[in-house]
């Protein structure tokens, strides 16, 4: 089914029916991504899109929150909807790899510890307080690496990691070597 929002089509598939929020979350995210959906674009409201894709208001609903915590929309009450106006440059989406390409990297295995023995290597697993916006990039260890969180729920106040520490986290796991595009 196409549908349309303002002055461009955007398709949404929606065939075999199963789990349908996170095919228009997924479809909707790759819009954003790829820029058919722009910075400060209102979408149309989750009952008018879900009586267009003939869903229920609350698959929509689900949809649009999830990118909302996200940080790629901003709801507005009695506004509407829209994409979300922060910078952070240009945000790739990516594909996990399958099969034999699938493998541990070699830092992980020099970190295994033996379950039969003590440990001697000592982690700070330090909890640290995030701000309004989450995690602190420029306030992570440089001897640091690992950083395990939490976007859409910081702990322990529950705000969602803001998109722009979303890109400045990838960017520091980027500068370590911990990712690849």
């Amino acid at each position: 089914m196409r549908v349309r929002l303002r002055a461009m089509d955007i398709h949404v598939s929606l065939t075999g029916r199963r789990d349908l929020a996170a095919g228009i979350y997924r479809q909707l995210l790759d819009a954003i991504l790829d820029g058919r959906l722009r910075s400060g674009e209102r979408l149309p409201p989750s009952r008018d899109l879900a009586q267009r894709l003939e869903v229920s208001r609350n698959t929509v609903a689900v949809a649009y929150e999830r990118l909302t915590a996200e940080g790629f929309l901003v709801s507005r009450v009695g506004a509407g909807t829209y994409v979300s106006t922060e910078q952070v440059g240009r945000l790739r989406s990516r594909t996990a790899p399958t099969g034999s390409a699938v493998r541990p990297w070699p830092l992980w295995r020099s970190l295994a510890v033996l379950a039969t023995g003590e440990s001697t290597v000592e982690y700070d697993f330090a909890v640290g307080v995030p701000d309004a916006e989450g995690i602190d990039v420029a306030a992570i260890p440089a001897a640091a690496h690992l950083v395990y969180v939490t976007p859409s729920h910081q702990f322990p106040t529950g705000t969602p990691l803001s998109l722009v520490r979303r890109a400045a986290l990838v960017g520091w796991a980027e500068r370590r070597g911990a990712v690849r595009w």
